[in-house]
């Protein structure tokens, strides 16, 4: 019974002047202060707070104020209410959410986000980000041999078919010596692929850029994790990185 209360959002002192009361009816401050053993400061708080939720109910008797719990089946009427009153602040956050998005934006203008992702599962979530793609491009500079150890090649193929169902453009930068399945996927019509010469090392970590403002960078398997910038400079820089690549990359 307390549990259900408490569900009702009362606290260890509410629940135990409601009980009382619920029990001896009608009784002053002072009564319930005895068989609850409450600080009598306290009690006063307390016993107003729910006469304002309409918990208790008050009344005057030859010059004293008396408390007295509300009926049980009032307590439904209580959950209505805060339905109702739920209902209503939602239509209130709900017209301001656009103000608070703008501030949020405002601030994101300025301020970049870091996002750090550990362990396999994690670092999935971050490559299935890339998806989320409101300008259905991609740039990648990828080490493919290191993506297939890591995801899997039955995840990764998954990845590249969704890709493609999405019609998300991918400009991407390989090396031979780590390429994987290199004839695979040449009916590809939504990838451009470059190889970068022998003489510049393959990397170990992958990386992928999109709308203008997100970087995702993919570990190798042996030290597994994810980093995701959200900043429009950090952006234009690593994109400047990717054109150079790709300037000096071979077809």
């Amino acid at each position: 019974m307390e549990k259900v209360l408490k569900k009702l959002g009362f606290d260890d002192k509410e629940t135990q002047i409601y009980l009382t009361l619920l029990e001896y009816g009608p009784r002053p401050a002072s009564f319930i202060a005895k068989h609850t053993n409450l600080n009598r400061s306290s009690i006063y708080y307390l016993v107003e707070t729910l006469v304002k939720r309409r918990i208790l109910l008050q009344s005057n008797r030859a010059g004293t104020t008396h408390f007295a719990a509300c009926p049980p089946e009032d307590l439904l009427n209580y959950i209505d209410n805060q339905q109702e009153r739920l209902r209503s602040l939602r239509s209130e956050v709900k017209d301001c959410v656009p103000e608070l998005e703008a501030i949020q934006n405002r601030l994101s203008a300025w301020k970049p986000k870091f996002y750090y992702f550990q362990g396999q599962q994690e670092v999935r979530g971050l490559l299935e980000r890339t998806l989320e793609n409101k300008r259905q491009k991609l740039w990648a500079v990828l080490s493919m041999a290191d993506i297939y150890a890591q995801f899997g090649e039955h995840y990764f193929e998954d990845y590249i078919q969704r890709r493609i169902d999405q019609e998300i453009l991918l400009k991407v930068v390989r090396s031979d010596s780590k390429d994987i399945y290199p004839e695979r996927w040449e009916d590809d019509a939504l990838r451009v692929v470059r190889h970068l010469p022998e003489r510049i090392k393959a990397p170990d970590m992958s990386f992928y850029l999109w709308d203008e403002k997100y970087c995702a960078f993919l570990s190798s398997q042996e030290e597994n994790y994810g980093l995701l910038i959200e900043s429009p400079e950090f952006f234009q820089t690593q994109k400047m990185l990717f054109d150079s690549l790709w300037a000096v990359a071979k077809n």
